[in-house]
């Protein structure tokens, strides 16, 4: 990452491939006045959202696609044991899911990409420092909110 991005690289916005060969969207920004990079993987048309993308919720050790509203009342139920749904389980996201972050809301055209909306709201993006190690979540394959958990 050090020898791509550079502070004085703030706002432009790169096109680069992530390790594993996926394409990924870059920017550098400042995060709560620290110089940072978000990325993202550029699948918008798949962008829920955190508070919106649908979920499986481990009931009695199966994860079943249930809404927020219809979970069970029970103590022994732990809601953040839950998955976001594979992009192959759902269809495209909403245009516009209904969610605006500072003033932005999920970007239409590229040039809007990893705007407030995508780092505050966005499941599909990660903010890193400019020396950290960048692991972007696949979201092809469900996402576990808790571990241990081998994937699907």
């Amino acid at each position: 990452m050090d020898n791509v991005f550079k502070i004085e690289d703030e706002g432009i916005l790169f096109i680069g491939i992530l390790p594993d060969g996926r394409q990924s969207w870059y920017r550098g920004i400042r995060y709560f006045g620290q110089p940072c990079v978000l990325i993202c993987d550029g699948k918008c048309e798949k962008a829920w959202g955190m508070n919106n993308r649908p979920s499986a919720y481990n009931i009695n050790g199966k994860y079943i696609k249930i809404g927020r509203c219809d979970m069970p009342d029970d103590d022994d139920f732990n809601e953040d044991d839950s998955c976001y749904l594979a992009d192959g389980e759902l269809g495209d996201a909403p245009l516009c899911p209904g969610v605006w972050e500072g003033g932005h809301g999920k970007p239409i055209e590229h040039q809007d990409k990893l705007n407030k909306w995508c780092c505050r709201e966005c499941e599909r993006s990660e903010t890193f420092e400019y020396d950290e190690v960048i692991v972007v979540r696949d979201l092809s394959k469900r996402f576990y909110n808790c571990s241990p958990h081998v994937r699907e």
